[in-house]
């Protein structure tokens, strides 16, 4: 896949540092200082926030977005984990494209600066785009699969082309068809999710049933002193992986964290991905349902409410004797692969 990312405040955090040094320069230069809170982010990708807010005349908006600006930008460090994840990206076979709205109206050199920044930074990339201010569009030409912005704007527009768009350090709340997160880790597993080909089909459709989508996710709560897992059941004979379907478009993990307050009153912690896996399921709540369901492993953290679920009762169980008791056909195909992944681990160990 083609994966399309900016520059400044995507792979670099610098938006603190911006938001002081755009300050002082008004202040020096005499500038009326909004007194309320205001937003800085520049939507056109030209400095013309800038612009507005404080009244800079071309060439005082130059100068911030030249000088004053290349003195943070070319010293900035990367996010953490920003070099190591771009590099198991570009080893999982995907395509780098830098693609970064500093152009040659402010800059002396936008190619070069941002070259020798992402070489000596030790940024993997395949292709660096300078001069995008429509980042819509280059994507468009650049055929580019997912794009990671921290500009909401960019995102937006990209997101209007039919392009996964991602924001970083931006907001945590979600828009639609947009993926917010503040770190890297995340970002690459939400991506490891999306382009995984390999996704296990379990079921079939009903023939003349009308089934709608519905993301899901659970996880596999381990207990390390007994090697048991928890598991919920509402009825004798239930049996049932934590989780359960998301809502109001959240994130996988959002769905999980919800529902194990809902289900256990607990938080989680140790979050790691463990399978996806996709299945035509009846519910008599919910109707015909197309899931899919991303399965992660953790551990209880720390109880900060009664569960609301009250039909629910966590259980503690050897993994092994229920494998074949769990009620949904797959999660029960889930356990078997983390039950069997486990004694190779451990065989792995013992070796």
């Amino acid at each position: 896949m083609n994966i399309g990312i900016d520059i400044d405040n995507t792979l670099t955090n610098i938006k603190d540092k911006m938001d002081n040094a755009v300050i002082l320069y008004a202040k020096s230069l005499n500038k009326d200082i909004p007194q309320s809170d205001f937003n800085f982010d520049d939507k056109n990708n030209d400095g013309n926030t800038y612009q507005k807010v404080f009244n800079f005349t071309y060439d005082e908006l130059k100068y911030f977005l030249g000088p004053i600006q290349e003195s943070i930008t070319n010293t900035a460090v990367p996010r953490p984990h920003c070099v190591e994840i771009i590099k198991k990206l570009h080893n999982d076979g995907h395509k780098i494209i830098i693609i970064t709205a500093r152009d040659d109206e402010f800059h002396e050199n936008p190619y070069l600066q941002s070259e020798n920044w992402l070489n000596n930074n030790n940024i993997c990339f395949d292709k660096l785009i300078v001069n995008a201010r429509d980042k819509k569009k280059i994507c468009l030409e650049n055929d580019i699969d997912i794009f990671i912005d921290d500009n909401i704007g960019n995102c937006l527009s990209v997101s209007s082309a039919g392009i996964q768009a991602i924001t970083i350090g931006n907001t945590k709340e979600q828009t639609s068809g947009i993926r917010s997160f503040d770190n890297w880790l995340d970002i690459y597993e939400f991506i490891k999710l999306q382009t995984s080909n390999n996704t296990v089909r379990i079921g079939r459709k009903i023939k003349g049933k009308e089934y709608f989508k519905r993301p899901s996710a659970y996880v596999i709560i381990e207990r390390d002193e007994d090697d048991k897992i928890a598991i919920a059941t509402s009825k004798p004979s239930d049996y049932f992986l934590l989780g359960g379907g998301s809502e109001n478009n959240e994130t996988y993990e959002e769905t999980l964290k919800r529902e194990l307050l809902e289900e256990s009153g607990f938080t989680i912690k140790n979050l790691k991905f463990f399978d996806k896996v996709s299945t035509y399921i009846f519910s008599h709540k919910k109707g015909y349902m197309d899931i899919d369901a991303v399965f992660y492993t953790a551990k209880f953290d720390k109880k900060v409410a009664e569960p609301t679920e009250k039909d629910h009762r966590i259980l503690w169980v050897d993994p092994q004797k229920y494998e074949n008791r769990l009620y949904r056909a797959f999660q029960r195909y889930v356990l078997k692969k983390y039950i069997k992944t486990r004694k190779e681990n451990s065989n792995e160990y013992r070796n």
